[in-house]
């Protein structure tokens, strides 16, 4: 995930979920700036930590 360059308007990235009944919903996950003072954090450690959503519920 972390070669991935989300201020390319060709590369993007989705989170993908789906409900019991079967829907499924996708959000595009988009590249948002650090608050100052604020350490940036890679796109594989936002996943890991929950940040970007993707994960399941019992992980």
């Amino acid at each position: 995930m972390d070669g991935l360059n989300l201020n390319d308007e060709n590369e993007k990235l989705f989170v993908i979920a789906r409900n019991a009944n079967g829907h499924t919903r996708a959000k595009r996950v988009e590249k948002k700036t650090p608050l100052d003072g604020e350490q940036s954090v890679k796109l594989s450690e936002q996943f890991m930590r929950g940040y970007i959503g993707g994960l399941p519920k019992n992980f």
